[in-house]
């Protein structure tokens, strides 16, 4: 296998699905696929190195809990964290539904007010939504200037007064591209005692640099959307904030001393608390090695790579008379591209680019609120990353006319 680093450097032959696959990749928004080096590590991790982690003094034990640790303290290096602070969960989703229900609803009271922005993900709205629901708190949502990731004077008042509890963002929309403006917001949050998490699924291979001066309380991302496993997510959180959250998950592990009856249980200490049950070993190496595979690319390589085959697939699809272009042209460059026919339903379009083996995504993208401002239903989705080649832009291209010669 090839060697990082160049400044020519082609990553394709470092995926084995894409090297062995016929289809061009367009939905790396969804999940990426997975690097040689983040597949023989789960491979070693299962084949040689497995054993219960933190439930044996033997040999074989030992070494699969220093591994796992290794990787946690990897995550905190990552994102400016110690290694306490890292939580490892099934995902992203998992991990803010924690911090919804067992950090921020005990705190919150009717007149409270809560903040998310239009462009949230559902994984980022329902848990909030419901954490108001249940407490008389408002749910409020942000606007956010499409082009400049800003929000007006009035919003940011808003958020700087004393009701303003929680801000939960994302990093970057998983429709338009966009990438709020997060240190102004962080700031004006924590100018009133707020909070703030910060849903980093969808940028963190190309923005972790950034959050990691972000002062965040949270930060959540899947492994998946990072060229690691499914199955397997991060909750960064604060210690102070840990320590007085509940465990979301009961059972073997996180618990010192089981009380007889009704008896109070004592919970053991962070992080080990909030990880019930058979710690996640595989899916955890994994993790750790897609982290090295993108700390160990040359430096802003992803971020160039995406405005590079972004900004190409942008151009290309604007020479198509009847594409409307949704991502911004200041979003282009974040390697999510969405847009929809003027003549031919999403579906229809993704059928045809799936019948010639262009893999794109149709629909709402979990955005339902987001596309409720955009004045549609759904649309399509083309997203990018670092094994995408010219090439698989012009797949797509040439597989649209083939639709508008069916549908038109």
């Amino acid at each position: 296998m090839a060697t990082l680093g160049g400044d020519s450097l082609d990553l394709r032959s470092f995926f084995p699905q894409v090297m062995g696959g016929v289809t061009a990749y367009l939905d790396s928004a969804a999940t990426t696929h997975k690097p040689e080096t983040v597949i023989s590590a789960m491979q070693l991790a299962a084949c040689q190195n497995y054993a219960p982690v933190h439930r044996g003094l033997y040999q074989e034990a030992e070494q699969a809990s220093a591994s796992y640790e290794a990787v946690r303290s990897k995550c905190a290096q990552l994102l400016a964290f110690n290694p306490e602070e890292i939580i490892f969960t099934r995902s992203a989703t998992e991990s803010i539904n924690a911090v919804a229900e067992k950090f921020l609803l005990p705190k919150l009271s009717k007149g409270d007010w809560v903040w998310v922005s239009e462009l949230e993900h559902h994984a980022n709205y329902l848990p909030w939504q419901r954490a108001c629901q249940s407490s008389g708190a408002e749910l409020k949502v942000l606007k956010i200037d499409y082009q400049t990731g800003n929000i007006d004077n009035d919003y940011a008042s808003q958020l700087r007064d004393s009701r303003t509890k929680m801000l939960a963002i994302t990093g970057q929309s998983n429709v338009l591209g966009v990438i709020p403006k997060l240190d102004k917001l962080v700031d004006a949050v924590h100018s009133s005692n707020g909070y703030v998490l910060i849903d980093a699924a969808q940028c963190l291979s190309h923005q972790w640099t950034h959050l990691a001066t972000l002062n965040a309380d949270f930060i959540t991302f899947s492994g998946h959307k990072v060229f690691g496993p499914t199955g397997v997510g991060v909750l960064a959180g604060r210690f102070r904030h840990l320590n007085k959250m509940e465990p979301w998950l009961l059972g073997g592990g996180m618990v010192d001393w089981v009380g007889e009856g009704n008896s109070k249980s004592e919970w053991t200490d962070i992080p080990a608390r909030f990880e019930a049950g058979s710690p996640n070993l595989i899916g955890v190496i994994g993790l750790g090695a897609a982290i090295e595979f993108i700390e160990n690319l040359p430096s802003n390589y992803i971020n160039q790579k995406l405005q590079v085959i972004s900004t190409y697939a942008y151009e290309s699809l604007r020479k198509i008379d009847n594409i409307r272009v949704l991502t911004p042209s200041s979003a282009v460059k974040n390697g999510v591209l969405s847009f929809v026919h003027e003549h031919i339903h999403p579906h229809d379009l993704s059928q045809v680019c799936a019948d010639q083996n262009v893999a794109i995504r149709a629909g709402h993208h979990c955005a339902q609120p987001l596309m409720k401002q955009l004045g549609i239903s759904s649309c399509l989705r083309a997203s990018f990353s670092v094994y995408n080649r010219m090439s698989d832009v012009d797949r797509l291209v040439k597989a649209i006319e083939s639709a508008e010669e069916i549908f038109l």
